[in-house]
């Protein structure tokens, strides 16, 4: 009985595999070439605004309102209806703005408004060299800081994905999430 308690007392001291989180972090960097494109949109989001091209934007904006229009059908939700509705009017005003000029500004805080996240993958874009960006004062930033990682906690508890910043910010401007249990 003595020996059955004393060893039940040495494994609860010991640490749990995994108790502990494993953070495993790589940071490197990305460099931006040259960024020309007849229409373009501009995207502000948190302390920078990203360039891409405006067929770009067009395509996630039209993927993301065909997803709330299929589902306006079955649904009486009033923030899928508005939000539905929201989305329709940008649409076509960015469709009438681009006839007229080269430049569409869009804000993440007009889908902040909607409690939608960014609907473009600014990643695939930064990584495929395919935007420009520009820091808060309006500067042309070459070169992107990206933190690759992931942490884990216990079996049940961990996160993986990409932090993009620009040089000497300590704040990030786009997350992606690969992974999260």
């Amino acid at each position: 009985m003595r020996i059955g308690f004393t060893i039940l007392m040495l494994f609860s001291l010991v640490p749990a595999f995994g108790q502990y989180p494993i953070n495993k972090y790589v940071v490197d960097t990305i460099h931006l070439g040259s960024f020309k494109e007849q229409k373009v949109a501009v995207y502000e989001i948190n302390s920078v605004s990203i360039c891409i091209k405006y067929e770009d934007y067009k395509k996630a904006l039209y993927k993301i309102l065909q997803s709330f229009s299929k589902n306006i059908e079955k649904e009486t939700n009033a923030y899928i209806i508005s939000t539905q509705k929201s989305l329709d009017s940008l649409y076509k005003q960015n469709e009438t703005d681009v006839q007229v000029y080269d430049t569409i500004r869009i804000s993440q805080k007009t889908f902040d408004k909607l409690v939608l996240r960014s609907i473009i993958d600014f990643d695939k874009h930064i990584e495929s060299n395919s935007c420009a960006i520009f820091d808060e004062k309006n500067i042309r930033q070459y070169l992107i800081v990206r933190e690759t990682g992931s942490w884990s906690k216990q079996f049940d508890m961990g996160w993986g994905g990409r932090k993009y910043y620009l040089p000497n910010h300590k704040d990030l401007f786009f997350l992606v999430v690969d992974w999260m249990a």
